[in-house]
């Protein structure tokens, strides 16, 4: 768990990664400079499972193809690397969040999913 996490920041803290937050209803194409939803994203490995964010009433699913499949955990991931975040919402009765036997939040409904994508070049331009 500890080596995906470190991929994850490694992923997200480096330049030429991009990203866009998509709906989970969204399936227009994308606009220029945007990421599409890749349609088979579900069949790819699941990068991390049930991340409990109770702060946030969620808890996240994220898959990452296999280019950066590959990688981790033993490299940083390469150019070509895609990951799909799925957030779902957590199951609550008012203000107390739902936990099932294990003592995990239970999911709820998708409420977002986020794409992101590391290429060369992508976020290294400065405002």
């Amino acid at each position: 768990m500890v080596r995906r996490l470190l991929c994850l920041v490694v992923l997200l803290g480096m330049s030429g990664y991009g990203g866009i937050t998509l709906t989970a209803a969204v399936a227009a194409a994308p606009q220029d400079g945007e990421i599409a939803l890749p349609a088979e994203y579900k069949t790819w490995p699941k990068f991390l499972t049930e991340v409990q964010r109770g702060d946030a009433k969620q808890v996240r699913e994220l898959y990452v193809n296999p280019v950066g499949a590959k990688a981790c955990p033993v490299s940083a991931f390469p150019d070509a690397t895609v990951m799909v975040m799925e957030l779902y919402k957590v199951k609550a009765d008012g203000d107390v969040l739902a936990k099932g036997p294990d003592g995990k939040l239970v999911k709820g409904d998708l409420a977002k999913v986020f794409v992101m994508e590391k290429h060369q070049g992508v976020g290294t331009r400065r405002a």
